[in-house]
């Protein structure tokens, strides 16, 4: 560092401020560049999935969920034909008749393959209607003759994602920084951060079909492996403590298998799947494995999840471009402390002094057990309170704490609950305990929404390290 420093002040003396700005800047461009092809080394595009990543690409940044996209399920780079379901014709049908017209639509492409599929080849396109050209076009790139007839059950529709994606953007900056500061701790490369925009579009209330939960969208098995989740706690709807098991999943997924991609893929696929594949084609290029590796188990959802992350990456990192004027939500700050005992959550209201809705709304975690007060917030629980400058929570709870700048369990960090684009209810009688769950979420969010962000304070323990609450 003293070298540092002299190389610098002698550089001043010699040159000037004015050269030493321009010094700095070139330094800075120098490690973005670098940066940047890190980013593309870890994370290749192969050949074989780049018109994957362009049509994900559209679907995140440029088709919105009235738009819905009629596609080869195998080669994304036929499209035949985009539905708008907000179209002047559409305006007199309900959702159900909206959606029979996808149907429809689909049902007349695959009657084209069909047809296409009898003709004798090459085709006299005069003899061709506009639509049987449209398509024939589209596949005069394919040489196998048995190409129409094999695209009859590949017809795919896609809903655009740009409206849902440009929340996810706002939603997003809630977390960033922690989520961030998490992956760096673990060695994880930080565009994973951006896979909640695949998995849950940053929505920490998602839940699959197939079980799958929160902004991570961890199976209820795969949780508990870095998680608790029981009938009190369910740490997989958190955020940043399911960021924790995002990144030590990613990072022991890389372990096993070296390699990004492949990495990534088994965060959907499964570690397991994903070593087979690369043990049956002999080599961890996920384009080849893309291309080759076939399994009833190695499906859409798993071929096109790390080209799903690329492109959502790609738009996310970018979204000022695609985003006019989308800002994301700013971070609010919270305290945490390490619970010495179980307590009921009406108690904790009362020791801490806050609302039970605003300690729902900052541990989203809880169970509806815990919130309805049939069982205990339990005993180590990491509970979150809202930021109060010069509050030591440990003063309430624990008998002779030590000074408040060392604070051992204490810290700020990011809170994990969006704003609301809906009206919810304020009356301070309302019982949140008596809420059903969309009334719930729509109250606490509005609440938080509405409440201050404090600035988060550079608070550091004796040895110099930040804070945090993990």
């Amino acid at each position: 560092m003293d070298i540092l420093v002299s190389c610098i002040t002698d550089l001043i003396e010699k040159r000037g401020k004015k050269q030493l700005e321009i010094w700095c800047v070139v330094c800075l461009i120098g490690m973005l560049l670098c940066n940047s092809l890190l980013a593309d080394e870890l994370f290749p595009i192969p050949p074989q999935i780049e018109k994957n990543v362009d049509f994900w690409t559209k679907i995140y940044s440029q088709y919105s969920s009235n738009h819905v996209v009629i596609h080869d399920r195998n080669d994304f780079g036929i499209i035949y034909k985009v539905v708008n379901l907000n179209s002047q014709a559409a305006d007199s049908l309900d959702l159900r008749q909206k959606w029979q017209v996808v149907e429809d639509t689909k049902a007349r492409y695959r009657q084209i393959l069909r047809d296409l599929a009898q003709k004798k080849q090459p085709v006299n396109l005069d003899s061709l209607t506009v639509e049987e050209r449209h398509v024939y076009i589209l596949w005069s790139q394919h040489d196998d003759p048995q190409r129409f007839a094999n695209a009859v059950f590949a017809v795919r529709a896609q809903s655009g994602l740009r409206d849902h994606f440009e929340e996810s953007i706002k939603r997003a900056g809630y977390y960033k920084e922690y989520i961030e500061s998490i992956f760096q701790s673990y060695d994880v490369p930080l565009p994973l951060t951006y896979l909640p925009h695949v998995e849950s579009l940053f929505n920490d209330k998602a839940y699959s079909k197939v079980g799958a939960a929160g902004l991570w969208q961890f199976m209820r098995y795969t949780g508990r492996l870095f998680m608790t989740i029981d009938a009190a706690i369910d740490e997989r709807l958190d955020p940043i403590i399911a960021a924790r098991g995002a990144a030590q999943l990613l990072k022991r997924n890389y372990d096993e298998l070296q390699s990004w991609p492949l990495a990534v893929t088994a965060y959907n696929h499964g570690l397991n799947g994903m070593q087979r594949a690369k043990e049956l084609c002999g080599t961890d290029d996920f384009g080849v494995i893309y291309e080759n590796y076939t399994s009833s188990m190695f499906s859409f959802a798993s071929k096109n999840f790390y080209a799903e992350f690329l492109a959502a990456w790609h738009v996310a990192e970018n979204y000022m471009t695609y985003f006019a004027d989308v800002q994301p939500y700013p971070a609010i700050r919270f305290q945490s402390i390490e619970l010495p005992n179980a307590a009921h959550l009406k108690n904790l209201a009362e020791i801490f002094k806050v609302p039970t809705d605003t300690l729902i709304a900052y541990n989203p975690a809880f169970q509806k057990s815990v919130i309805r007060n049939e069982m205990r917030v339990p005993q180590g629980y990491e509970l979150r309170l809202p930021y109060r400058e010069g509050f030591d929570p440990r003063t309430v709870i624990i008998p002779n704490p030590p000074p408040p700048r060392t604070p051992a369990s204490s810290s700020v960090g990011i809170s994990s609950i969006p704003p609301s684009a809906g009206h919810a209810r304020h009356s301070d009688s309302l019982s949140v305990s008596n809420m059903k769950s969309d009334e719930l979420e729509a109250y606490i969010m509005e609440k938080l929404k509405t409440e201050p962000t404090p600035t988060l304070l550079d608070i550091e323990m004796d040895d110099g390290s930040p804070v945090h609450s993990n």
